[in-house]
């Protein structure tokens, strides 16, 4: 007679985020243009990882603010980040898309700097997170 093994499968329970809930969030909250998809270092990225709170961040080192819709150097500490705003930065470019660009592309901190404050704020809960790159188009809101 064969007893049947028991096999367990390792999990744990994560929130997933979809990557344009997540920029909407963020610009309601800041108020400022955000869109963690167009960052280049997450331009391949189909998902992102985020633990809640996150003690040791490796955050940007930037402190100076580059007026290029498409800097060659990207990503700013948060605190600049949060000091700064889309109505200062605008009369650096002739069009508005050049100052969207700049916020998308360029001026933006680390996505765990950002958690970690919303959490600080009480608008994020702590846990694990994973923010999920997808393309609109593909996809059907079922709220």
């Amino acid at each position: 007679m064969q007893t049947a093994t028991l096999y367990t499968l390792k999990s744990k329970a994560v929130r997933i985020v979809q990557h344009y809930d997540w920029d909407e969030f963020v610009e309601e909250v800041y108020g400022k243009i955000y869109s963690i998809k167009a960052q280049p270092d997450k331009l391949f990225t189909k998902m992102q990882y985020i633990t809640i709170p996150l003690e040791e961040v490796e955050e940007y080192k930037n402190t100076e603010i580059t007026f290029e819709p498409f800097p060659l150097r990207f990503g700013v500490r948060f605190e600049t980040w949060k000091n700064t705003t889309p109505e200062e930065t605008l009369k650096h470019f002739e069009f508005d898309w050049d100052n969207d660009n700049f916020w998308a592309h360029g001026f933006f901190p680390h996505t765990q700097m950002i958690a970690n404050d919303l959490y600080a704020n009480g608008l994020l809960e702590a846990g694990e997170y994973v923010i999920v790159h997808v393309d609109r188009t593909y996809c059907q809101n079922t709220d």
